[in-house]
């Protein structure tokens, strides 16, 4: 029982730091994560076991958020306060800042989207 409690915190810390760092509030997430609603907030609350596939995709969206070449936070161990502020955003990020990061997000997604279709006719 205790796993099954810690996944979904860890679920739902992960979550939170994906959406602090491209200035999204969490119902924002679902649609980048490409999970429903309704799974995405049962993950969080404990409602549904959080399975690998729904794993894959929020270790995808990470990647596409941070970058390829920096580790998810799978286990949540904690980088530096100065890598940290490198990757989160400010309070203060204006609109058209989120909205070039959503933007940023967006085009890694078509992009994945794009190679993953081209390997399957290839």
């Amino acid at each position: 029982m205790q796993d099954k409690n810690r996944s979904h915190s860890l679920f739902s810390q992960r979550t939170e730091r994906l959406a602090e760092c491209l200035g999204l509030q969490l119902g924002d997430l679902p649609a980048i994560i490409a999970v429903s609603p309704r799974m995405f907030y049962g993950y969080r609350s404990g409602a549904y076991p959080i399975t690998e596939k729904a794993l894959r995709k929020l270790e995808l969206a990470e990647n596409r958020a941070f970058g390829a070449t920096e580790k998810p936070m799978e286990d949540l161990t904690f980088r530096s306060e100065s890598q940290a502020t490198a990757v989160r955003p400010s309070k203060s990020l204006t609109v058209e800042q989120r909205l070039e990061r959503i933007e940023l997000v967006l085009e890694r997604i078509a992009e994945s989207l794009e190679a993953a279709g081209k390997s399957k006719q290839g």
